[in-house]
């Protein structure tokens, strides 16, 4: 039986079969990913330019609502299509572009509403860095594979938000949500830290210092050594999921992206850090294949997994697959 299909993952599932193509990884990834790009090109043509969040099985949209996370990923999947010579792929980011500049962003400086309920220059309370984060994210791979200079523009907003309120000039744990003015929330049960979320900053801003020349090296540092030093469980060497203000663990599991994108984070600032590098990433990796991909099923993965290793759940959302792309991408990018 089909399930009902969110926006974000069939965009996450193009993207990485785009960027299999691009790798040359499978024969049939270029097939699959311009048919996800057609997919979503026709999904937001037949919600009348919309990019709504659900689709029923044959792609009817039943949840009409927008969220710039979703509109994140499709511009996301939109340039690694363009770069895999999918010219579509300019037209599926030209549409994404057109809609976070008419419905979301607000103005410089303070950042983009999140849903649709948004439109009209607010947002809705908590904010979340966690959807700007990847909007930064898809802002530089649009850039990098078309040189708008608009995307620049955003991005170097982006940088500068987080830079300034999101990281607190210099606050060394990212917490999640924060008020209208991207200050952290007042709410102590919302003042914590994903542990993922900070190595994957720390990936981002090493990619924007990259490809735009900007400088975010001794904050990437900061912030990887927060990690690093609180949010890594000695026992597995895996991250914690959340991490409060006290620096403490507040969750008994830990999920796959996390470490994902330590590696990523690790792989960054080689060079930029203390230590060897290269066995830091060999620990890393070593933890990963042991505790995630050591599944019965080539090809799968375990999701989540106890503080002290042991297997927790048996559902392997397919969303996750994007982190994992993203790593090969990243590690074929980088001498290991």
């Amino acid at each position: 039986m089909f399930a009902n299909k969110r926006l974000r993952t069939m965009a996450r599932q193009t993207y990485c079969f785009a960027t299999a193509s691009i790798l040359d990884w499978h024969s049939d990834a270029k097939q699959v990913a311009d048919f996800g790009c057609d997919y979503l090109i026709n999904c937001i043509a037949a919600a009348d330019g919309l990019f709504p969040r659900l689709h029923d099985k044959t792609g009817k949209p039943i949840d009409h609502t927008q969220d710039l996370y979703d509109v994140s990923f499709v511009l996301l999947a939109a340039a690694t299509c363009y770069r895999d010579g999918n010219e579509r792929g300019r037209e599926l980011g030209d549409l994404a572009m057109r809609k976070l500049e008419e419905d979301f962003h607000i103005a410089a400086g303070l950042g983009y509403g999140e849903t649709s309920d948004d439109i009209g220059g607010s947002s809705t309370l908590p904010r979340r860095a966690n959807p700007h984060m990847h909007l930064f994210e898809a802002l530089l791979v649009w850039y990098e594979a078309t040189q708008d200079p608009l995307a620049a523009q955003r991005c170097l907003e982006l940088h500068a938000l987080f830079a300034d309120r999101i990281s607190g000039r210099g606050r060394s744990l990212i917490v999640e949500f924060f008020d209208q003015d991207f200050m952290p929330h007042q709410d102590k049960e919302l003042q914590y830290a994903e542990t993922g979320h900070q190595f994957e900053w720390v990936w981002l801003l090493c990619e924007c210092d990259r490809i735009l020349k900007t400088d975010s090296t001794d904050l990437s540092r900061s912030l990887y050594s927060v990690a690093e030093t609180f949010g890594i469980n000695l026992k597995t060497n895996l991250p914690y999921q959340y991490i409060n203000n006290s620096f403490q663990p507040v969750a008994d599991s830990v999920r796959s992206w996390s470490q994902i994108e330590r590696i990523k984070a690790c792989l960054a600032l080689g060079g930029r850090t203390p230590g060897d590098d290269k066995l830091k990433l060999k620990r890393g990796l070593g933890a990963l294949r042991k505790h995630h991909l050591n599944h019965d099923l080539p090809g799968l993965w375990n999701d989540e997994v106890s503080f002290d290793g042991t297997i927790i759940s048996n559902h392997i959302p397919a969303s996750i697959l994007y982190h994992l792309v993203s790593l090969g991408w990243a590690l074929s990018s980088d001498e290991v």
